[in-house]
Formats: C-alpha cells, sequence, structure tokens
C-alpha cells in the first residue's frame, strides 16, 4: 500500500521466536493455554522514519517452516508463497493505548506518547485463523478515511 502512494516503506525485524502462548495471544488465537505461537516483533518504516510496532502471534501448525524465512518481507506474500494460505477475511478491531519501554524507544517516540492500536486476526480462504497482529501506530503517522454507500 505505501508504494501505491510514493511511500518508501522498511521493515526491521525486533525479534521472531516460537513461545508459549501469552493470555493475549491464546484468547485472540482461540488456542488453549500452553500453546505454542510464533512471536515476530517488526518496526515498519516510511521514508527512514518509524511509523508502527507490530506484534504478530502466529498458529504454527498453519505455517511450520515460517521462521526459516525473511521475515522483513511481507508475511501475507510469504503465506501465500510458501504455503499456499489467503487472507479471505479480516476482523478489525482499533482502540487506543500509550506507547511503553521498548515500543517507545523503536518508534522515537517519549514512553506515554499516545498511539492507535489497530488488532487484525486474519483467516485464511478454508476459514482457518491464521494468525493476529496488534499495530501500534504513532499517533501522528495514522489517518483513517472511510466512505459508507447506503443501498436504496
Amino acid at each position: 500500500m505505501a508504494k501505491l502512494q510514493n511511500r518508501v516503506p522498511k521493515t526491521e525485524l525486533v525479534r521472531a521466536r516460537s513461545i508459549l502462548a501469552t493470555k493475549q495471544a491464546s484468547e485472540l488465537l482461540d488456542l488453549p493455554p500452553f500453546s505454542d505461537v510464533f512471536h515476530i516483533e517488526r518496526v515498519r518504516y516510511l521514508e527512514d522514519r518509524p511509523v508502527v510496532y507490530v506484534t504478530n502471534y502466529i498458529r504454527p501448525e498453519m505455517v511450520p517452516t515460517l521462521l526459516e524465512n525473511d521475515l522483513t518481507q511481507s508475511l501475507t506474500d510469504l503465506y501465500r508463497e510458501q504455503f499456499g494460505l489467503v487472507y479471505c477475511q479480516t476482523r478489525y478491531r482499533v482502540s487506543t493505548t500509550s506507547l511503553l519501554g521498548e515500543m517507545a524507544q523503536a518508534l522515537r517516540a517519549t514512553a506515554g506518547s499516545p498511539a492507535m492500536l489497530v488488532e487484525r486476526l486474519n483467516y485464511d480462504q478454508d476459514g482457518n485463523l491464521i494468525d493476529c497482529d496488534l499495530e501500534y501506530w504513532r499517533h501522528d503517522a495514522l489517518s483513517i478515511e472511510s466512505l459508507a454507500t447506503l443501498k436504496r
């Protein structure tokens, strides 16, 4: 999307590992306690300015060799090209939060700065939940625009 807007995107990998699902990841991915998940953290840039800190929780049974790939590229493209999975449904939730600790530092923001949190649950072509991502956007880097058309 950034390239379509003539912007220069970049992704930096902070960490990628297999972990026991946190309470939040278990709830979002509808997993039983003590399940394994892939946990990926990345910072995304526009014109070398950090704009969003993204945390992904991924069901490893859907993409077992994911961590062996270059995770600075699009996960959507990796899912399609390496695993034959295509996002066919996404549930969004948008709320506000504050940037703290490592996240604030990575986004070159003061701890406690406001942020927009975009939570996404992504489903494949068979209706299976693949992953969720938590996008922590700098408050000054995001604008949401929508057009609603009513049927008559």
